[in-house]
């Protein structure tokens, strides 16, 4: 039987003559497929398994989680780590629902390497995979480990968010991720900790103009829209561009029978330097700290800001707006939902 390795991760898995190239030389041509988006979380990864029509996982087939550096970033500004965690354990019980193998490759930013302790989500995450019988390489724990130091040496960082194109730490990596694909598994069949045991679900525009690029291809809804919901659960992510040099965001409301059960601005407006529309999924959850939970018949109202201020915001787009496009771009692409065991 032929496995394919399938790599989800950010731009550390996307560097051209970074460790995901040098793993695909090892392998037999088209086995390695990576579907790693940079500047996003693990509910990236979630939204992408859901709805890649150029994903085709069999039953056995391996997969690399490499989110632990972007998350890292993320609860650095602000993100809470349970969040992040709870979107972890989503991606593996997905993993495991598809009967896919699972391994995890554990970076870390510049900045938690050279603290004398790094932040406790990285205690947490071993806990989550070792939880489910996850084999884990930390590139950090285990360079310390095999070298007798105490840290991975500034010197193999690019920046602060990127290891050095350096053939000591590449090679480095690429065999680490060796090691754990040949003991990948099957994650096992446990109780969550941090999410709930439905499926997972996304909702996606029925209308609006497609967007492509290598990664998703995707319908973006007009710039006013609404989505009725048919099944019970809690929506967890929100996927929209976020658009670069704009002055742009989105305002949501969750309405129940003419009542609003939850409201929050997100960010669609990106730095210049992007160059190009990105697609964000947002941590639903973290806006604000207000819950999404729907039943049938609730509806999702998105429509543009109608004022500059505030926003909810991660890695790539800008979470202060002192004021607005004249014209705002249309960004609503769906959400992630996490349905009720009664749905």
């Amino acid at each position: 039987m032929v496995v394919t390795v399938f790599i989800y991760g950010g731009s550390n898995s996307l560097l051209k003559t970074g460790w995901t190239a040098g793993l695909q030389e090892d392998f037999p041509p088209h086995s390695v497929v990576n579907h790693s988006i940079g500047a996003t979380t693990s509910v990236t990864a979630i939204y992408q398994m859901l709805t890649n029509a150029k994903i085709r996982h069999e039953p056995g087939d391996v997969v690399v989680w490499e989110y632990a550096l972007n998350e890292a970033n993320h609860i650095t500004k602000g993100l809470d780590p349970e969040i992040a965690l709870g979107n972890t354990e989503r991606f593996i019980r997905e993993c495991a629902r598809r009967e896919l193998k699972l391994a995890a490759a554990v970076f870390t930013p510049l900045d938690q390497e050279m603290a004398e302790e790094r932040m406790p989500y990285y205690s947490m995450l071993h806990a989550l995979f070792q939880h489910y019988g996850i084999e884990i390489f930390d590139v950090s724990q285990t360079w310390r480990l095999q070298n007798d130091v105490p840290r991975v040496p500034r010197r193999l960082y690019r920046n602060k968010a990127h290891y050095a194109d350096d053939p000591e730490i590449r090679n480095f990596i690429i065999a680490g991720v060796k090691t754990a694909l040949g003991k990948a598994q099957r994650p096992m069949n446990v109780s969550p900790l941090r999410c709930g045991p439905g499926e997972l679900h996304v909702e996606l525009a029925k209308t609006g103009e497609r967007f492509e690029n290598s990664r998703i291809s995707a319908l973006v809804a007009p710039i006013n829209y609404r989505m009725e919901f048919s099944r019970k659960g809690a929506v967890v992510g929100l996927a929209a561009l976020v658009h670069p040099n704009s002055r742009s965001g989105l305002h949501v409301r969750l309405d129940r029978r003419n009542r609003v059960e939850s409201m929050a601005n997100f960010s669609t407006a990106g730095a210049k330097s992007m160059g190009k529309p990105i697609m964000k999924v947002y941590s639903a959850e973290a806006a604000k700290n207000v819950t999404w939970d729907v039943i049938p018949g609730d509806v999702l109202d998105i429509g543009p800001l109608n004022s500059a201020g505030l926003l909810y915001s991660e890695t790539s787009s800008r979470g202060e707006l002192k004021r607005l496009d004249e014209v705002q771009p249309a960004s609503f692409i769906g959400v992630v939902m996490e349905l009720s065991e009664t749905d």
